[in-house]
């Protein structure tokens, strides 16, 4: 696979899937033909791996992101209005349409040209899709077991647009599930103050609107073979200040 094609491969995976014209069984056999023999073992893999890690913030564990959010959270969804259309099923909605989708939990994720989003209202499936770029970015290491081959990296997360204020460093492969526990010097905790972030190293950012990943999700991916990315401000996609719990690989 060349290079072009390497920095567009999960992007277009998402793309047809939320046009219909995939499903995440494409994922998985792409995986597969590049040594991925087992999704469960290789998550196996880098788990223990990450779990030998002592820092402050938490593995990344893909069976607490598949919990699904207890009902009295969704049906109080308010969709905050972002300033790019967004594509769900197959369909192309106007910004201001995201309100018709008030009590149902959707998940968002920012496409390259940050001229749109690509929406997906299934949890498993948005899961599914976050293990296939994790996996992807560590297949080599799954595959061999080298356990010394796992990236560092982090995203710096900020309280303030344009990568202002206090900064929460998060590590590649980790994040921190409960953001109103999470200091914040004098001004308290990190809990609904994100507003923008700079990645360095990592491939994928995500911010859930709850503790514990629950609600939904914002995720900006980087194409492959870009070290660095940043979001100046988050209110653009309607995520401002609005993330308890984020996450980074």
């Amino acid at each position: 696979m060349n290079a072009e094609q390497e920095t567009s491969r999960a992007f277009d995976l998402m793309a047809a899937i939320v046009a219909g014209d995939a499903d995440m069984q494409d994922g998985i056999a792409y995986l597969g033909k590049e040594g991925v023999s087992s999704v469960a073992d290789a998550l196996l893999v880098l788990r223990q791996e990450l779990s030998t890690r002592t820092t402050k913030d938490d593995p990344i564990d893909f069976r607490q992101l598949r919990k699904e959010s207890p009902p009295q959270i969704t049906s109080q969804i308010k969709h905050a209005i972002p300033k790019v259309p967004f594509v769900l099923h197959g369909t192309e909605y106007e910004p201001q349409d995201i309100t018709r989708f008030d009590g149902q939990e959707l998940h968002f994720i920012a496409t390259p040209k940050s001229d749109h989003m690509l929406v997906v209202d299934d949890r498993n499936l948005i899961v599914d899709w976050w293990q296939f770029t994790y996996l992807d970015r560590y297949r080599q290491s799954i595959d061999q077991r080298i356990r010394s081959d796992l990236p560092e990296g982090r995203t710096n997360f900020r309280d303030d647009p344009n990568l202002k204020g206090y900064v929460l460093p998060t590590n590649a492969n980790r994040g921190y599930n409960r953001l109103s526990q999470v200091d914040r010097g004098l001004f308290g905790d990190w809990n609904d103050v994100i507003s923008s972030f700079s990645m360095s190293g990592v491939q994928v950012a995500q911010l859930h609107e709850h503790k514990y990943y629950a609600g939904e999700s914002f995720s900006w991916v980087l194409p492959y073979g870009t070290e660095y990315g940043e979001v100046r401000d988050l209110w653009y996609y309607g995520w401002a200040d609005r993330a308890s719990s984020v996450g980074t690989w």
